[in-house]
């Protein structure tokens, strides 16, 4: 199977340009049960800020021992994979 997923090069700060590509998906994957807010340095497709939103899903690959954040941004049409290595910070929300 294949899904949405953002590769890019690093350019200037902590930002990255990027691009929406066909990537392959985690091999195993685990749904978030708890809204855990994630913000990472990738750069939206577009340039208008930082990929940043609630994780849904933890997805990892076995024998390259690699983990992605499945993350529902707001501006994005549909949730992308992001690597672990990309998240900046990461923060439980409650509701009150």
């Amino acid at each position: 199977m294949r899904g949405a997923g953002l590769i890019g090069e690093p350019q200037g700060g902590t930002e990255r340009a990027l691009e929406l590509v066909e990537v392959p998906r985690p091999d195993r994957v685990l749904a978030i049960g708890v809204p855990l807010w994630v913000e990472t340095s990738v750069a939206r497709p577009g340039g208008e800020g930082n990929v940043s939103g609630f994780a849904i899903a933890l997805g990892w690959n076995t024998p390259q021992k690699s983990s992605a954040y499945l993350i529902s941004d707001d501006g994005l049409p549909r949730p992308l994979w992001v690597a672990e290595a990309d998240l900046v910070t990461n923060s439980i929300r409650r509701a009150f």
